[in-house]
């Protein structure tokens, strides 16, 4: 790759401003061990090849207050990265006796190599105008450890003394990096040699390493554009700019040391709302979504926040923001009792089975499981919405506008309260949807959530009292009774001489009458044996569905077909439109 204007070279982009910031709602450095030995591999092939390298996109949002000034959208690890190694490399010059390297011809002249790291450092002649500011969490250290002069400088810090360990991938860098420039110039004895070197390092990483420049206006701008696109780093996702806006609104005003407190305040809220919800792009926008009528996709997460925290005043807007902190930390607690409830019975086993087929109805369920409805209410709303989901997925309905009426519904239930209402909603939606069950599980019954989740509920239904792994553990196995790869013994069992029919073999072993669920390493034991010897493992098995197998004589056609039937009815019962009282029955309960 060559030099173009659409991509210049690292120091061009640099030097470009006066000030690169990154802002406090970034995340931290957090390159580990090995991206840095990359850099470092791609900054030696480089030196040695003489050739250009890729380094990657930067996203750069120019102020339209400040000239020469831009806000590091992404790219601030490699940024940062490379600060630290530059910054090294003027030290070692710093204790050289000279920074020289005298001209080759009487038609050169001699080049001060420190020119070249201070041009990239610094953007005036003061030693101390840098150009790169870190987030406020890595200003100080980055400045007085790194940045400064050397005899200026401070060793860097054994531990961080806030605590939070938000330095310590940073404090392992400079480590790493000053390390591996040591070494390096351990090679070369003579002063000039080394200054040489320095100077091919220089050049390297100035103006061999290439970046796609990205320059924006707006923040949303900068996200729709991030969003795009593949790099290196670690992705910055909508709530770190979210989070960025909620600290830069209540910070108005502040002094430094209350600006400090309320940021950590902040990242300490934002990291015990990770904790809870694991995933906090979905949950952000979920709970949008859900307290909202404006469609809203990824990239219309910051735009959409923006929209609810403004106002003309400063002091409306930091109340906007406040209560909206405040809301969405008591959002995830409920978004995370949706995802791993704990109430018991019925109820808590829908919700994870639901988990298990999709995540759009924690939209509606975000409206609804606030403590403020009865059990009674809660577990029947939670039953119509987790038949509606399942029901919805065997018909081939489109996703998106189950989405859009849970959407619609979670805003209405917040205005109104009205759960009547909802329930006829939810009951009035699933009645409407036309569904054969048999069909399905004869055709997809092991290519999808739907069949592996009704073998669970009729195994959880007919093993009362007993241990069962839960739907999504990595102890259970979805087990193929006759095996997916066909051969002699299976072929005749299940058919017998009927050639034509043993054409179908690889469709009817998908039949959910052919699965049952098996504990991990029974099924790699038995996989194409012959059923009198698989029966023998089932019989170990922590599951009554399989366990039950072990009173049937053979394994045919006949058997799978029954199964099947037998499952679809046991599908009626547990995901009935009406709640049913029927009891769902073993397969061999069933045959009597």
């Amino acid at each position: 790759m060559d030099k173009s204007k659409q991509t210049p070279t690292l120091f061009d982009v640099v030097t470009t401003y006066n000030h690169l910031r990154v802002e406090d709602y970034q995340r931290t450095y957090s390159w580990k061990s090995e991206q840095i030995e990359e850099f470092l591999l791609d900054i030696s092939d480089s030196t040695e090849s003489k050739a250009t390298h890729f380094f990657g996109t930067l996203i750069l949002q120019e102020s339209m207050e400040e000239s020469s000034t831009a806000t590091v959208v992404d790219g601030q690890q490699r940024l940062t990265t490379s600060f630290i190694f530059v910054a090294y490399l003027r030290d070692k010059i710093r204790g050289l006796k000279s920074d020289i390297i005298p001209a080759r011809s009487k038609n050169e002249r001699d080049e001060r190599v420190v020119d070249k790291a201070l041009d990239f450092l610094c953007f005036s002649k003061q030693l101390n105008d840098y150009r790169f500011e870190s987030s406020r969490f890595l200003k100080t250290l980055l400045t007085n450890v790194v940045l400064s002069e050397p005899k200026q400088q401070k060793p860097v810090p054994s531990r961080d003394n806030t605590g939070k360990k938000v330095t310590r991938d940073f404090r392992k860098a400079i480590a790493q990096i000053r390390e591996w420039i040591e070494t390096d110039l351990k090679k070369y004895e003579e002063e000039l040699d080394k200054l040489q070197r320095i100077n091919d390092l220089l050049d390297s990483v100035l103006d061999k390493f290439l970046v796609l420049k990205v320059t924006t206006n707006t923040l949303d701008e900068s996200l729709d554009i991030f969003l795009t696109l593949n790099n290196r780093g670690l992705p910055l996702g909508p709530s770190d700019l979210v989070r960025g806006k909620v600290m830069s609104i209540l910070s108005s005003g502040l002094k430094e040391a209350e600006q400090v407190k309320l940021h950590h305040q902040i990242l300490d809220d934002w990291t015990n709302v990770v904790e809870e919800v694991g995933d906090p792009e979905t949950f952000l926008r979920h709970y949008l979504v859900s307290t909202s009528k404006n469609k809203i996709q990824k990239k219309k997460v910051v735009s959409e926040v923006t929209d609810r925290i403004n106002a003309k005043e400063i002091t409306e807007r930091q109340d906007k923001a406040k209560k909206f902190w405040e809301e969405l930390q008591e959002e995830a607690l409920i978004y995370s009792n949706i995802m791993e409830p704990r109430m018991g019975g019925d109820c808590q086993y829908r919700l994870e089975l639901l988990e298990g087929l999709g995540k759009s109805h924690r939209i509606l369920l975000l409206a609804v499981l606030n403590g403020k409805l009865s059990d009674q209410d809660r577990d029947e709303i939670v039953r119509l919405i987790f038949v509606l989901a399942f029901r919805n997925v065997i018909a081939g309905l489109n996703a998106q506008k189950l989405e859009d009426f849970y959407q619609e519904q979670a805003f209405l239930f917040r205005e109104k309260g009205d759960c009547k209402v909802l329930r006829k909603s939810l009951h009035d939606r699933v009645i409407n949807i036309e569904i054969d069950i048999e069909k399905y599980l004869s055709t997809d019954g092991d290519s999808g959530f739907v069949g592996r989740a009704l073998l669970h509920a009729v195994n959880r239904a007919t093993s009362k009292g007993a241990n069962h792994p839960h739907v999504g553990s990595s102890d259970s196995h979805l087990e193929h009774v006759a095996p997916q790869t066909e051969n002699e013994h299976w072929s005749m069992a299940l058919y017998g001489n009927d050639s034509e029919a043993k054409k179908n073999y690889e469709s009817d072993i998908s039949r959910i009458g052919n699965l049952t669920l098996l504990d991990k390493g029974l099924n790699v034991q038995i996989q194409r044996k012959p059923f009198s010897d698989k029966k023998e493992s089932y019989l170990k098995s922590n599951f009554a569905i399989s366990r039950d197998l072990q009173d049937l004589p053979v394994w045919n056609m006949k058997v799978i077909n029954q199964r099947t039937q037998w499952l679809s009815e046991m599908f009626h019962i547990f995901w009935a439109v009406d709640a049913s009282t029927d009891k769902m029955i073993s397969f061999t309960d069933w045959l009597r």
